[in-house]
């Protein structure tokens, strides 16, 4: 396997210092990756355990986003605590905040399923950060992130140094097996970045959403999606909840292939405030208004 330490570097670091916590009222609320009706356990069903990734995938993917981003809420003043719930066979992934404690909730249910790979996963875990990092697009009277803004944050920011601090030191850290067969079109995406490791981001940031985009189509009844096919849905709302999987893999790939970088810091939760470091949202979920 080629080593990961390509990618050690590659995100610059942006301090942030302490924030004021939003009001009490805006507090309790739970996101989660899957929409809630699409939420599946599959015990005892015939490929339950089987395909995606395994246990110790799982916990050494967690294991790097708790060393990185325990300390970066911890100095915005938030707490958080993974549940790692491999043996829950629940197919998903959630974020919840009580006051200043944040936790997020792991399930093998999904890691288990049968389209997952250690990359998507971590996008997963950086999704369900990202909800907790407030970036605008918010839901309404809430401290959560939107649906696609968090995956537009968990590709552009958190993703991108997760992979960084998983190689860094002495070689593979993680020892997850970061080697996905890129296609084509991906190779041809990324070829953009010129940096060696900037590339290599690109490439498993892209690979990471395809899995996903297989599993999200999978739930949804909806067809495969492609890089190649973006939606031609154009909302005249934004759309706080879940968008479908092909809407999802845009925002995944824009982000992927987008060169600025997003502050550590949460709570860059207005449009003022956020829209100077994305890239691009897309039409199929962001309107602007």
């Amino acid at each position: 396997m080629r080593s990961l330490l390509w990618i050690v570097g590659v995100f610059t670091c942006i301090a942030c210092g302490a924030q004021t916590v939003e009001p009490a009222a805006k507090i309790a609320f739970t996101r989660t990756f899957l929409p809630t009706e699409q939420e599946k356990s599959y015990q005892g069903s015939e490929w339950y355990g089987v395909g995606g990734i395994d246990e110790n995938t799982f916990n050494a993917i967690i294991d790097v986003a708790d060393e990185v981003y325990t300390p970066i809420l911890k100095k915005n003043g938030l707490t958080l605590i993974f549940e790692r719930k491999w043996d829950d066979s629940t197919v998903n992934a959630k974020c919840n905040r009580d006051t200043e404690l944040v936790t997020v909730s792991l399930f093998g249910g999904l890691a288990r399923h049968k389209d997952m790979t250690p990359e998507g996963f971590l996008l997963v875990v950086s999704h369900e950060l990202a909800h907790a990092m407030s970036v605008y697009p918010l839901y309404s009277n809430s401290w959560a992130s939107s649906e696609q803004s968090s995956d537009n944050m968990a590709v552009q920011q958190i993703a991108r140094k997760l992979f960084a601090q998983e190689s860094s030191g002495n070689g593979d850290k993680c020892n997850c097996g970061f080697a996905p067969d890129y296609n084509r079109k991906i190779n041809e995406y990324c070829a953009k970045f010129s940096d060696e490791e900037q590339n290599i981001i690109c490439k498993r940031s892209m690979a990471g959403g395809l899995a996903l985009g297989k599993v999200l189509a999978n739930f949804g009844g909806e067809a495969v999606p492609s890089y190649e096919t973006p939606s031609k849905v154009r909302v005249r709302k934004t759309q706080q909840s879940h968008a479908s999987a092909q809407c999802r893999l845009d925002q995944y790939g824009i982000a992927a292939l987008c060169e600025k970088t997003i502050p550590e810091a949460p709570f860059l939760s207005t449009k003022a405030k956020a829209m100077p470091y994305i890239c691009q949202y897309s039409s199929c979920w962001y309107s602007g208004n």
